[in-house]
């Protein structure tokens, strides 16, 4: 079809979708041939297109998405000379790119006439204005159309913070006479393409926080920079929690849509500093769905490694530990596969058991992974973990010794027939606790770093 040129583009099925108060047209093609062939057409002109981009450039390519552009306005916000932002959109993008003018900057790129022609058919036969929202091509396309703007803010106009997530422009800069001409010269630049500014853009302190790609990342006057989610995202969230709590309250199972709604928007909160929110809302109905898990599997999904679920709120030197939330396929009965929530605590401090403890038998007295909660324990209670003399200190005057075996041992450095308390139990060989000469010297305790018994 591609060699003969006998290729058409499919007849176009139109749709609206309504979102954040605003009307699309979607185009939607069908998969043979159409698709396919915008697919092999990109493939040709993937390298060039992104040697052409800056990398500040965001929006429907690989590993350029919100999140990056998100993490770049984060680290510019830390300078100390990022006092001021200027924030635009172009109106109706898609729509208002001139076709003549997008087949001129292809032509000065790509000297392959029949990939050229190709590209020219693909747009022509598009039957309304600009490039169709929905196609493949028109997200390389539209990126590639705004690519010299682009080269000539951080190369000529020298704008050191500029970022581009399709049409929406942020630059950041010391001054706002600075940012008033940098909109100028946008102006000028993109008139000629038959573009329009909108007349919402504003030129604040960064202090007042910038709303850039469902974030608001806002900068203090000591220089910290924190990020919080956009009020309509959290609005969001706390509705579709307040739903699923009433669901779940009322006697229904958790379905496969609310595992997504969980996790998606626990994904979202990961790149925000977004704790609090999410203890408020997602985080306790992870908690209950991992129960409903387990309880209907009959299993225990955490491993003997991890602490109980009733401890996965654990507090750490006054602050909450907050948990590992990942997503894993399990058996699902009779209706198949499906998609569940798996809850990992997180270990304070780092803490984790030694590799032979992990794996030896269940002893008396002392259970795999003894010394591990011993530690968590103290870190729960806000205290750092004892020392080998504090902790030997304890066991003399408490009494008893550690047990291997099922036997009480003294611990090393006590001196024979020294009581350890009036009312406890004495040592080995006195205080009525018979010697067992057939027992097998025990190994002597072995200290290992952060004052934790091996």
């Amino acid at each position: 079809m591609l060699v003969n040129k006998t290729y058409r583009t499919s007849e176009y099925r139109m749709f609206e979708v309504h979102e954040k108060g605003k009307t699309r047209i979607v185009a939607d093609l069908p998969f043979f041939p159409d698709r396919i062939v915008h697919w092999a057409l990109i493939m040709v002109l993937h390298d060039m297109i992104m040697k052409n981009l800056i990398h500040q450039t965001y929006a429907a390519l690989p590993r350029r998405g919100a999140h990056q552009a998100l993490s770049e306005v984060r680290e510019a916000l830390k300078d100390p000379d990022a006092r001021y932002f200027l924030k635009l959109d172009i109106r109706q993008y898609f729509p208002s790119i001139d076709k003549e003018v997008m087949y001129r900057k292809l032509e000065r790129r790509v000297k392959d006439r029949d990939v050229l022609d190709l590209c020219k058919l693909i747009i022509d036969e598009y039957p309304n204005r600009g490039l169709p929202i929905g196609n493949y091509t028109s997200q390389y396309f539209a990126n590639f159309y705004l690519s010299e703007l682009d080269h000539y803010m951080k190369e000529q106009y020298h704008c050191k913070w500029y970022f581009r997530y399709m049409d929406d422009i942020v630059i950041i800069g010391w001054s706002k006479p600075w940012l008033r001409r940098a909109l100028k010269r946008i102006r000028d630049i993109v008139g000629p393409w038959g573009l329009e500014i909108k007349g919402n853009w504003c030129i604040r302190p960064t202090t007042e926080g910038i709303d850039y790609v469902g974030y608001v990342a806002t900068r203090t006057e000591d220089g910290h920079v924190y990020v919080k989610l956009r009020k309509r995202t959290k609005m969001r969230m706390k509705r579709a929690c307040k739903d699923i709590r009433t669901r779940w309250g009322a006697g229904e199972e958790p379905t496969a849509h609310d595992r997504g709604v969980l996790a998606s928007y626990n994904g979202c909160l990961q790149w925000c500093d977004g704790y609090y929110l999410g203890m408020k809302t997602i985080y306790p109905l992870m908690d209950i769905l991992s129960t409903k898990e387990n309880d209907y599997n009959g299993e225990d999904e955490i491993s003997q490694q991890h602490p109980p679920a009733r401890e996965d709120h654990r507090t750490h030197r006054g602050h909450h530990v907050p948990q590992r939330a990942g997503l894993r396929r399990g058996a699902g009965g009779e209706d198949g596969d499906r998609l569940r929530v798996r809850l990992l605590p997180l270990r304070p401090c780092g803490i984790r058991q030694p590799e032979a403890e992990r794996h030896a038998p269940r002893r008396s007295g002392v259970g795999r992974g003894a010394p591990l909660h011993r530690a968590l324990g103290d870190v729960r209670q806000g205290r750092r973990p004892d020392s080998e003399g504090q902790r030997l200190h304890r066991l003399r005057h408490r009494g008893g010794g550690l047990r291997l075996g099922g036997v009480p041992r003294q611990p090393e450095g006590l001196e024979d027939g020294r009581e350890s308390h009036a009312d406890g139990p004495g040592l080995p060989g006195e205080g009525g606790v018979p010697a067992h000469a057939d027992t097998p010297p025990a190994k002597p305790l072995t200290p290992s770093r952060g004052g934790i018994l091996l």
